[in-house]
């Protein structure tokens, strides 16, 4: 039993490191080293980031520009920024889901309202595999129309928006959305 009660102990450091780290920003001892890691790309949409850690600065018209080159495709967007507590919960559930539909669902995150040293960390902390947009202006989220954050939205096939949830997501909202959108 002590065995696991250190294990347990050991893991919960690592977790409140993990965390501390990726708010960890204008310290001047944080370096930019680019994993280049691929993204989960469904198609190979000109606009769209091929990594992980591109995370291009885009404006509505780039943003509707990358949403019309996916029709055919459903697509799931997530407005977040590193330090939204919200967005640090939901995350791990929108990766797994990104990995479980990879190659049928285009997930994308949409960094805003961040500093892009942040947004990195937090995109390498979470391990999310999928590409993100970065929109230090929130001029997208707006655009969606919704002021908070986490936003996350649902297009089918055809790119019309059939869900969006402001706010945090359960599983169950997560899984029903989908369902949703996928054939």
């Amino acid at each position: 039993m002590p065995r696991l009660r250190l294990a347990l102990a050991a893991s919960v450091v690592l977790a409140a490191t993990a965390i501390v780290a990726m708010r960890w920003e204008g310290t001047g001892a944080e370096t930019s080293q680019p994993r280049m890691s691929p993204a989960l790309v469904v198609n190979s949409a000109g606009s769209l980031p091929s990594t992980v850690d591109e995370l291009p600065a885009t404006d509505v018209s780039g943003y509707r520009q990358i949403l019309a080159e996916l029709r055919g495709t459903p697509v799931v967007v997530n407005f977040w920024a590193s330090w939204c507590d919200p967005c640090e919960v939901e995350v791990p559930m929108l990766a797994e889901a990104a990995r479980a539909n990879a190659g049928a669902v285009q997930f994308i995150g949409v960094d805003i309202l961040d500093a892009r040293t942040s947004a990195e960390t937090f995109i390498e902390a979470f391990a999310i595999p999928y590409p993100s947009l970065f929109d230090p202006a929130g001029a997208l989220r707006i655009d969606e129309g919704s002021f908070g954050q986490p936003v996350t939205v649902f297009y089918d096939r055809d790119g019309e928006r059939i869900a969006k949830v402001d706010g945090p997501m359960s599983q169950a909202t997560l899984d029903a959305n989908l369902a949703l959108i996928v054939d």
